[in-house]
């Protein structure tokens, strides 16, 4: 396998050959996704006591490959952890992180947050071990209060370097014990610690900044801890301090302290292994009570990390945006977009993608606390183009989404071909590449919600209001709902499922099969210009019917024929073939695109059927005799339905990409809230993991969804300790959420003013009140459902 090692002199390198380690008692065998860089890993392998071959870095995230003998923690194969481990260890040289595959202690590994990706959890390791022992460990840090069981009188605590790794996971876990946290940074960060929870900040490098950090606590300062440890940093700590008896200063690299009447305390975050080894010519020993304390406290940071409490340091990889995208046509189709490239992001199958584009729409200003974004979640073939299909709920006061009250954002599901990662886009971003094509690699609804958190951390959004979604965005939104009550106040999930169900899956492969059967598919190796049209509209008009119920195309449909002037052919047309008296030919082609002609369409089916005026009679029993027509009249074949299905199918195949639709509908087959959730021995795992969903919930089923169906909207709102469920009247089927607007717009407004009554209750900006109600539709929606036109008339 591939890794980093040490070398002499004073070198880490790359190399092929390192095999796969071996698993030791307490170790799990992990399968990399990230790692990160940390500053103990330089002065690891640049140590004058380092040898030849020993693995290098301490943090990483991973796949559990396998679980070695006596871990006590419940880990499993497939599940994503991180953590820290020793490298540049000379004791063990197997140990560190920059490996393919690597084996961790289970002391200082954690199963990772779902509301964490893997690149924020790779940074958590060195730094959550770290603050553990120095502000927390018994007879090691400085034995603050745990955030288990945080003080009720806040005391004062300097954290030195506040804007490091360590210094912004201390300020966040110090907070929740309940202390106030004051820290020091450069001006340029002070907005950064403080969105952590620093009640005052001070820069380090004024001269004076101990002696004003002494004024501020009024000589009440008993504990500093000193996260960039140089002497300049103690002795400024040793200004700050209390005269008084009591003070204790912390420390995570050693300075010489020039107080004497401070007790001292610095930390070595390797003793948390377990194992003893040898550091800088330095034998440690009697490292187990350090790894139990290590095992308490990783499930203490664990559970504030899962609720939001805790957030990672900043990844250095900013996200940055581009204006278009050459290579994909599909993205011009949605006006007012933005494309933001995240450097790179690891799927829940473990692969990594480099500069992944996510298209986003925005409306609204975001608050200064960054904490009023309401998240749309689009449909399958739907675009971050929320105007476009549910265009009547947005806008001002008395609409659901009110730009003037939120921040309204929708971000582009990975493998649709509107803007973000897909089929249509380049690999990792290099035009030299090519596009993905076939080979995209399957992304799931939980890889969509993790990357869509980056870039609206990116944007600065601090706190969701509300994430709404219906069908495959309702996926999406009981997804969000994962990352804790503290960062999504509320959720409206519409017309889904907890998990997809069997019937969805089968309507899913039956549309997949209609693409592969087009000749044209090549295996997904096709170009723009020469697409497998026929098999993709047929897909399409599949899924149509899945999306409305029978007795809305029988009230709209009938047996009516349809105008002549909306007569479709799904990408093409039929001529009959010579001699024209053969019409039995042209009815049985009608509606499949003929290999043998692409001549405008025939005339087998004008209103005016195929006549001949001989006089015939037959008998009818029914009219006991005889019965004489002059004229012949051939049974209609060509209807209304019909000439809807193939225009649905031709407006589709020029909006939308085949293997696009063959990547989202295989996302969709993965969805299954329960995954990872719950436990394997449940009876009820679906169950269990919609009880772990902790915000107020609207649920909005159809009852007359034949998809998804109102059952399961039961389910997922009975599931959910505390959810309202709401039915959209209407004979429409699925499609009813992207149909009636009204009736959404009342309930999602009921809701909101119920669970969010400190952004509904912001007066409307001239005062006046302004009834409820949805916008006009003033033109057919491209990725929706709604028309101005009549379409029974087709």
């Amino acid at each position: 396998m591939k890794a980093v090692v040490t070398k002499s002199p004073k070198q880490a390198v790359l190399v092929s050959d390192r095999p796969i380690p071996k698993l030791r008692d307490g170790y799990i065998l992990v399968k990399t996704t990230a790692v990160a860089l940390n500053p103990t890993d330089w002065k690891g392998y640049t140590s004058n006591s380092i040898e030849d071959g020993a693995l290098v870095g301490v943090d990483y995230s991973g796949i559990v490959e396998e679980v070695g003998p006596n871990v006590s923690k419940p880990f499993e194969k497939g599940d994503h952890v991180a953590g820290f481990v020793h490298g540049c260890n000379i004791s063990q040289l197997e140990d560190g992180a920059f490996a393919e595959y690597i084996v961790a202690k289970e002391s200082m590994s954690t199963k990772v947050p779902d509301s964490l990706t893997t690149e924020q959890a790779a940074t958590l390791g060195c730094g959550v071990s770290t603050v553990g022992q120095g502000l927390y460990e018994p007879g090691y840090g400085l034995e603050l209060a745990l955030p288990s069981n945080p003080i009720k009188t806040p005391e004062p605590l300097l954290i030195y370097g506040g804007s490091t790794a360590t210094g912004t996971l201390g300020i966040q876990f110090a907070g929740a014990s309940g202390y106030s946290v004051i820290t020091t940074c450069s001006p340029k960060n002070f907005e950064l610690v403080k969105s952590l929870g620093a009640v005052e900040v001070f820069d380090y490098n004024d001269p004076e900044c101990g002696k004003k950090i002494k004024e501020y606590t009024k000589n009440g300062l008993k504990y500093a801890w000193d996260c960039v440890s140089t002497p300049e940093a103690a002795e400024i700590c040793a200004q700050a301090l209390t005269s008084e008896p009591g003070a204790r200063y912390g420390t995570i690299l050693g300075p010489k302290f020039p107080r004497d009447d401070v007790t001292y305390t610095a930390t070595l975050a390797y003793r948390g292994t377990g194992e003893d080894f040898t550091k800088g010519g330095k034998l440690f020993t009697d490292n187990q009570k350090h790894a139990d304390f290590q095992i308490k406290w990783w499930d203490i940071a664990r559970t504030l990390l899962a609720a939001g409490r805790v957030r990672p340091h900043p990844l250095l990889n900013p996200v940055e945006r581009v204006a278009s995208q050459p290579e994909n046509p599909f993205s011009q189709l949605i006006t007012n977009q933005e494309i933001a490239i995240v450097p790179s992001f690891t799927l829940e199958s473990g692969v990594t993608l480099y500069n992944v584009p996510i298209a986003y729409t925005s409306r609204g200003n975001l608050s200064p606390k960054g904490d009023n974004a309401l998240v749309i979640c689009h449909a399958l073939s739907g675009s971050a183009d929320v105007a476009d299909w549910w265009g009547p709920l947005l806008g001002g006061p008395g609409q659901a989404f009110d730009v003037t009250r939120f921040f309204v954002i929708c971000l582009n599901s990975l493998g649709s071909p509107y803007g973000s990662a897909s089929a249509v886009t380049d690999k990792d971003g290099d035009p030299t590449k090519g596009r993905y094509g076939p080979e995209f690699p399957l992304t799931t609804v939980r890889d969509d919600v993790r990357i869509h958190r980056l870039v609206l951390d990116d944007l600065g959004v601090t706190q969701i209001a509300a994430v709404v979604g219906g069908s495959m965005g309702g996926m999406l939104t009981l997804e969000y709902a994962y990352f804790g009550k503290e960062y999504v106040r509320a959720i409206v999930p519409i017309a889904t499922s907890a998990r997809h169900s069997a019937w969805c899956i089968s309507w899913g492969e039956a549309q997949r099969q209609s693409i592969y059967s087009d000749p044209k598919y090549e295996d997904g190796y096709y170009t723009f210009d020469d697409p497998p049209a026929t098999g993709l509209g047929a897909a399409r008009m599949s899924a149509l019917l899945t999306y409305r119920s029978r007795n809305s195309f029988e009230s709209r449909f009938g047996r009516n024929v349809p105008d002549p002037s909306k007569r479709q052919n799904i990408n093409g047309a039929i001529k009959p073939p010579s001699p024209p008296s053969n019409e039995h030919w042209v009815v049985h082609n009608d509606g499949h695109k003929s290999t043998r002609s692409s001549q405008p369409p025939s005339q087998c089916n004008s209103p005016n059927p195929t006549e001949n005026n001989a006089e015939i009679e037959f008998t009818d029993p029914q009219f006991n005799g005889t019965t004489t027509f002059t004229k012949r009249v051939r049974p209609t074949t060509y209807f209304s339905a019909q000439s809807y299905l193939r225009y649905q199918g031709e407006k589709f195949v020029t909006r939308f990409d085949s293997n696009c639709y063959i990547a989202i509908t295989r996302k969709l087959d993965t969805h299954d809230i329960s995954r990872h959730r719950a436990s394997p021995d449940s009876a009820t795992p679906v169950q269990d993991a919609l009880a772990q969903i902790e915000q107020p919930a609207l649920v909005m089923g159809i009852e007359s969804d034949g998809l998804f169906t109102f059952e399961e909207q039961k389910e997922v709102a009975a599931g959910i300790s505390d959810s309202r469920l709401k039915t959209i009247d209407s004979p429409e089927g699925h499609d009813a959420f992207l149909l009636q607007f009204e009736q959404v717009n009342r309930y999602i407004l009921e809701f909101f003013r119920e669970v969010l009554p400190d952004i509904m209750s912001t007066p409307d900006a001239d005062g006046a009140a302004v009834p409820d109600g949805v916008g006009q539709i003033t033109k057919n929606s491209t990725f929706g459902e709604a028309e101005v036109e009549d379409i029974t008339a087709w």
